[in-house]
């Protein structure tokens, strides 16, 4: 696929993850696709859809806005705002009723039209502060 064919993918994906759809994974993602989270966490395609499944239940209304695209060759790196309001339960927590907004960064390699890697880097100790909450890991006294 050509960079602007990796870049229309992600558009896609993202258009269709702020419509809740999950199942847009199998058509963006390769089923070998290796996700990898700046907390250490590596999981797959099927692995990664429990945690966006938990995260799009906490924030019903979870938006994401693209902010940049940068590609080059069978790489693509994309920076966007995460927007939501916390309604349902979260790790074990009940709803907080506030709102995030963090930064994304995502980097990926493209092989036959699909992600084949991704990598995330997240705002997450501003998530949580938004929310209130510590990290996993940090104990309550946030």
């Amino acid at each position: 696929m050509s960079i602007e064919g990796n870049k229309a993918l992600i558009r896609h994906m993202v258009e269709e993850l702020n419509n809740g759809n999950i199942a847009v994974l199998d058509e963006a993602m390769a089923e070998n696709c290796v996700l990898r989270f700046s907390t250490g966490q590596e999981m797959n395609r099927e692995g990664y859809k429990q945690p966006l499944t938990m995260l799009m239940n906490a924030f019903p209304a979870l938006k994401a806005t693209i902010v940049n695209i940068v590609a080059e060759g069978d790489e693509l790196a994309v920076r966007f705002i995460l927007e939501g309001t916390n309604s349902g339960s979260f790790m074990g927590a009940p709803p907080t009723g506030k709102t995030i907004k963090v930064t994304e960064d995502y980097f990926s390699r493209f092989e036959g039209g699909k992600i084949v890697e991704y990598n995330n880097l997240m705002d997450g100790l501003t998530f949580y502060q938004q929310l209130g909450i510590s990290p996993p890991g940090m104990g309550s006294e946030g």
